[in-house]
């Protein structure tokens, strides 16, 4: 009769709908109570509160009772990057973590955010991390190599970089660091065939690829569908990647015998491309 308990049924029983409208009725009561002023947004795994989204000062400031409060907390989104990097560097909460993005980081001239960037990713102190992420931050060449290059990439299994400008001049390098990658996600950038390629010629072992909004086409979703190293992929997203009907065929007919969701809204798909699909 608690309806805590069936929350936490529902979720684990992936019935999303229905443990979102139960969340709906009883996330003020859910949520942990901070005394630490500030704002911050929860999401729930499996029952418990497991994500936290604040700034960056507020996040640090309530660092050691969100520690004592929260221990589901397993990731923490910091909506707007305000701080120095010695102060997220550290912070107890880091500990704690297992996966950490990073939103609207500074546009400051170059090579400030390389600098920083490098400092971060670099840290050993961020070695604890599993998932993490910089997104609607317009990055250039440099600052992906900071990123490709630092010792946070190889321990990784968890890269999200949507709306961060992604290239296809920095996927290459992105891959060869990552070899854990479980999940990547360069949604909403630049990447054309070329980069697709190189996701696709890397021995990984990837179960989820973002690549929607970005410029795939019908050479990049058969570089996909051809390669020796993606059989492992579960979730595929090609949203706005306009692959047309004959992208359909090359997946349809390709190696991805791993595939389980295949997302392809706005990709100039017609009947006759679901049908090969189906």
């Amino acid at each position: 009769g608690d309806p805590r308990g069936e929350f936490i049924e529902l979720q684990i029983g992936g019935k999303h709908a229905q443990a979102d409208a139960l969340l709906k009725q009883h996330r003020a009561a859910w949520e942990p109570k901070l005394k630490t002023p500030g704002r911050f947004a929860w999401s729930f795994t499996r029952g418990f509160p497991s994500q936290v989204k604040a700034n960056g000062a507020d996040l640090t400031a309530a660092a050691t009772e969100l520690i004592e409060q929260v221990p589901t907390l397993r990731d923490a989104v910091i909506t707007r990057f305000d701080l120095m990097a010695e102060e997220l560097l550290q912070s107890p909460l880091l500990k704690a973590l297992e996966g950490l993005a990073l939103h609207y980081l500074p546009q400051t001239p170059p090579p400030a955010r390389e600098t920083l960037l490098r400092e971060i990713c670099d840290d050993p102190r961020m070695l604890g991390l599993r998932r993490f992420g910089i997104s609607y931050s317009y990055l250039g060449t440099v600052e992906w190599q900071a990123i490709a290059s630092a010792r946070l990439m190889p321990v990784l299994e968890g890269l999200d970089m949507a709306l961060a400008n992604a290239k296809n001049d920095v996927i290459g390098p992105i891959m060869l660091a990552g070899r854990k990658l479980r999940a990547f996600n360069v949604a909403n950038g630049q990447v054309g065939t070329a980069g697709v390629q190189a996701i696709a010629q890397t021995s990984n072992v990837l179960e989820e690829l973002d690549l929607s909004w970005n410029r795939v086409g019908l050479k990049g979703a058969k570089a996909l569908a051809d390669s020796p190293y993606l059989s492992g992929l579960r979730v595929l997203d090609l949203s706005h990647c306009q692959i047309g009907d004959e992208g359909c065929e090359a997946i349809a007919n390709g190696r991805l015998s791993g595939l389980r969701v295949l997302r392809l809204d706005q990709s100039r798909i017609t009947a006759k491309g679901a049908l090969l699909l189906g």
